[in-house]
């Protein structure tokens, strides 16, 4: 065995563990993209339709994003206003963001609430009047 054999195969072991190396780099982001996917099309599907309704009720746009997020903005009342579904890791929630005159306010709760239900929120946090025989959430916060 001469010298120059054995340079070649380190040669070509390193080359083949560089090689392995990307293609398990590439593997674990097409798992990635793979899983958020199948988490954003689950989201869609439990909440579909009552991000359907509050677009419709609230007059808000849909913005897509890459992440497991659905996402509505839009104006009600004069003030700015972010309705967002998200998944990240499993724990699903609904939240909601108006930014007013004398300041931001959020909201947030679970992704089953109903669309009325959170219709009557977002109009409370906009300063909206809403129905009397509404209960408010107790988890609002001022900031």
């Amino acid at each position: 065995m001469d010298i120059e054999s054995v340079t070649t195969w380190i040669d070509i072991s390193v080359l083949e563990s560089e090689l392995s190396g990307v293609l398990l780099i590439l593997l674990e982001l097409w798992l990635l993209v793979g899983l958020r996917t199948l988490s954003l099309r689950s989201l869609e599907a439990r909440c579909g339709e009552i991000v359907s309704e509050v677009e419709h009720a609230l007059a808000l746009r849909t913005t897509r994003l890459w992440r497991p997020r659905l996402r509505l903005v839009g104006e009600v009342n004069g003030s700015r206003v972010r309705v967002e579904w998200s998944a990240p890791w499993g724990q699903e929630e609904v939240s909601v963001r108006v930014d007013t005159l004398s300041g931001r306010r959020r909201w947030r709760g679970d992704v089953t609430l109903d669309s009325g239900s959170l219709v009557a929120e977002v109009r409370r946090l906009a300063g909206v009047p809403i129905d009397p025989g509404h209960d408010e959430q107790p988890n609002t916060v001022d900031g």
